[in-house]
Formats: structure tokens, C-alpha cells, sequence
């Protein structure tokens, strides 16, 4: 692994905290229901500054707000820290589904950026986007933007490709660019890896939509429950490492330190036991803990660099990279578990 004084970048999850109900997201179980293994917690500017010392911040050239399970902008020190960041030569990358806030937040929100770039997640038209947005509204989110934008702000356009949603790429692309976005990309979501129809649940458990990937996808789909052949699969797939070639740290919301945010989810993603994901997320937390275990303290309040600069975690990647390869560094960065872009019919 890297060393510390290498680190580029860090990806903050300042809050896990979020207004949004989208299914996928391991902060509900499928769209409606509370996930019980979550706990929810906030970064404090105390905190920020704290962990975020003057040694690493003269390091770092990009700080990335975003996390697994909240929007960042629903965290009230959110402005204390990027006035804070002024202070040093930063880049922040601030991902949201900017349902959040009232327009006039949005228009002095470039002046409490240092260099930046703000990443909606906007995923479709508004009569698809809330399909997976659930709890976001799409006229308030584009208005947001463009208060944003006409302030001064640089804005990109985020939008996950779904069945419902694929034949508008090219509508909301045209609509992007009309409003002032600087860059339009889409990308599909690596969760159909296990599972070709996702269902989504209400309040009761009752079925009330299915999701389903686009007709041509990157994403290959493996049996969740043959656990040999994926296994073997596993083993015969490459991993390169995301965060080592980025030379990137993840802090959650708990500010415990791991290389990315898929390993830092997995404490918390919640199935039943009659769910046919349950004996694979079982697999995948028992690699999980083993890491864990050789990892030891990953405190960020005890020091970045000391992290960083600990034997476990300099060495121990490769054990779980070559060896007992890790089902999530796997699907995340394994060369089997996707198509080459070029073969995605994709603009």
C-alpha cells in the first residue's frame, strides 16, 4: 500500500444521515424499512479539524464529501468545513442528490468553496427520476442546480442507468447542457452483480415496483447462491486496487478508516435470512472480519498517518487481494465481474 506521505485524496462520510429512500441503498432495506445494523452519526467541524490536520491537509490535493449511506449537505458544519478548507490547496468533490436546501443556500454556496465541484445525483427525467430518488423532488433539484450554477458554481450530472430510465439519456444529457452543467455521465449500478430484478418494499413489506439494469450493461450478473462458483470465479479474477491507484483513504461517518467505501459498508448491509443474498453477504462478512482482525485499530482519531503507516495496513492487502480474495474488492475492482467500457453501449 501507499504511505503516507503519498496520500492524494481522502473520501469523507461527514453524516450517515439522508432525506432520500433510494432502494439500492444499504441505509434502508429495499426502499422503505429502517436498517437496523445502522447507527446514525456526524462529523462535528471539531472533528474535521481534528482529523483532518494541517500535515495532511498540505499533503492531500482532493477531499471527496460523499459516503455510503448520507448526502453531506444534510450535515449543518458542512459550510464550516469547506470555509475551512480555504486555508489550504484542496480540491472538494461533493457528491448529493440536491434535493437538500432552499435556493438561496445554493447561491452562496460557491462562496464557501474553495476550488470545487458539486455531483448531482440526478437519475433520469421527472417522470423517472424518483422511480429510484425516492423522497427527492426533481423540479427543486434543478432548480438548486441552476442557483448553483448561475452563482458561479461547477456542476456535474450523475445519472445511474436503469431499464425505466435508459431512454432518456440522451433528453437529460440535451438537458445538462442547456442548464450549464459542465460534464454528463451515466454509469450502471454494480448491486445487479447478484441480483437481475431488484424488489422494492413499502412500510408493510408489500411489493410495490421492481428494478431492473438497462437491456446493455458493463455489469455481469452472478448466481448468489452457488457460492462455490462464484468463489471460484473470484479466485480467478484480478483485482487492482481502486484507492491504491488513486492512493485514496475512506473515513465513515463513525470516522473509522478503510481503503474505499465498499469494504466500509459491509458492517452494515442488512438481508433476511430467506433473502437469496443472505448466504453471500454471510461469506462476504466473514472475510470481513478477518480483515478486520488483521487490520486492528483504524481510528482515525488517532492519526491518519498512523494508520496509514501501521505494518497491517501496508501489508495485509495483499493476503486479501491474492489469496483469500475478498468478494468486494472483487466485484468493485475485479476485471470479471464487468464488461470493458467499449463493449457498453454508451456515450
Amino acid at each position: 500500500m501507499f504511505r503516507y506521505d503519498e496520500l492524494q485524496s481522502i473520501h469523507l462520510e461527514i453524516t450517515n444521515r439522508c432525506q432520500a429512500s433510494c432502494p439500492m441503498c444499504s441505509r434502508n432495506y429495499r426502499g422503505s424499512i429502517d436498517n437496523p445494523l445502522l447507527q446514525i452519526s456526524d462529523w462535528t467541524i471539531d472533528d474535521f479539524k481534528e482529523i483532518l490536520d494541517s500535515n495532511t491537509l498540505n499533503i492531500i490535493k482532493k477531499i471527496e464529501f460523499c459516503g455510503n449511506f448520507g448526502d453531506p449537505l444534510i450535515n449543518q458544519d458542512f459550510h464550516l468545513m469547506t470555509d475551512y478548507l480555504k486555508n489550504f490547496n484542496v480540491f472538494a468533490d461533493i457528491h448529493t442528490n440536491g434535493s437538500l436546501r432552499s435556493q438561496d443556500f445554493w447561491k452562496i454556496l460557491p462562496q464557501h468553496l474553495p476550488d470545487h465541484r458539486v455531483v448531482f445525483g440526478i437519475d433520469g427525467l421527472e417522470d423517472t427520476h424518483s422511480v429510484y430518488r425516492r423522497g427527492t423532488d426533481f423540479r427543486k433539484i434543478l432548480d438548486n442546480a441552476t442557483a448553483f450554477i448561475d452563482a458561479g458554481g461547477i456542476a456535474e450530472w450523475s445519472f445511474i442507468r436503469f431499464k425505466h430510465n435508459e431512454h432518456q439519456v440522451d433528453q437529460a444529457r440535451d438537458l445538462a447542457e442547456k442548464i450549464g452543467f459542465e460534464k454528463f455521465y451515466t454509469k450502471d449500478s454494480s448491486r445487479f452483480a447478484f441480483e437481475k430484478e431488484y424488489i422494492v418494499l413499502d412500510k408493510n413489506e408489500k411489493t410495490i415496483d421492481r428494478l431492473y439494469p438497462p437491456a446493455i450493461t458493463k455489469v455481469n450478473y452472478f448466481d448468489p447462491t452457488d457460492i462455490v462458483a462464484v468463489s471460484e470465479t473470484i479466485q480467478n479474477t484480478e483485482i487492482v486496487c481502486y484507492a491504491k491507484h488513486k492512493k485514496e483513504i475512506y473515513i465513515d461517518a463513525h470516522k473509522r478508516i478503510m481503503p474505499c467505501c465498499f469494504l466500509a459498508a459491509i458492517p452494515y448491509d442488512y438481508e433476511r435470512t430467506t433473502d437469496n443474498l443472505f448466504a453471500a453477504k454471510q461469506h462476504i462478512k466473514k472475510q470481513y472480519s478477518d480483515l478486520i482482525y488483521d487490520l486492528g485499530n483504524t481510528d482515525a482519531k488517532q492519526g491518519i498517518q498512523k494508520v496509514i503507516e501501521s505494518n497491517s495496513f501496508q501489508t495485509v492487502w495483499q493476503k486479501y487481494w491474492n489469496i483469500k480474495k475478498l468478494w468486494t474488492c472483487a466485484r468493485a475492482c475485479g476485471n470479471t465481474f464487468s464488461k470493458p467500457v467499449d463493449q457498453v453501449n454508451n456515450k
